[in-house]
């Protein structure tokens, strides 16, 4: 099995089991009555479930075919597939991150605290998923 799929097998597994761990957690809270602790795991789901799209995203845009032309700018400096992938992938938490910080700030500003334990929950969701994409990939690819 080459790197590249080896990378994607491993880390969409990971995900998922993520993902299954948060919805089991949800649904013990549900039970238990508290719904504000279901909403953030139904919450925290979605933001797995949006990284793992975009990982598929630039997996296809970088070994298949380049179809979105703003990961262009950012693969283009890459000889090594691997590190394509990997700009391609970090330029979606940029991208789809950007929003909910804005978000967090108005509304800490506005005393919106409700929400913006909202946004924060899923900015750290975020992190963490990049954070268990860099181990993958550290360890899949080293230091090629």
């Amino acid at each position: 099995m080459k790197k590249n799929e080896q990378l994607k097998l491993e880390y969409l597994e990971t995900l998922d089991k993520v993902i299954k761990d948060l919805n089991q957690k949800a649904l013990k809270a549900k039970e238990g009555g508290s719904m504000d602790e279901f909403i953030l795991g139904k919450i925290k789901c979605n933001v797995v479930d949006i990284f793992q799209k975009m990982f598929n995203t630039s997996y296809q845009n970088v070994y298949v075919a380049l179809k979105i032309p703003h990961l262009k700018e950012h693969i283009a400096q890459y000889e090594n597939k691997h590190e394509q992938l990997y700009a391609a992938y970090m330029s979606f938490f940029e991208k789809i991150s950007a929003p909910w910080k804005e978000k967090a700030l108005k509304d800490k500003e506005f005393g919106k605290l409700e929400d913006y334990h909202k946004e924060q929950e899923k900015l750290n969701m975020a992190e963490e998923v990049k954070k268990i994409f860099k181990e993958h990939y550290q360890r899949i690819f080293g230091g090629e």
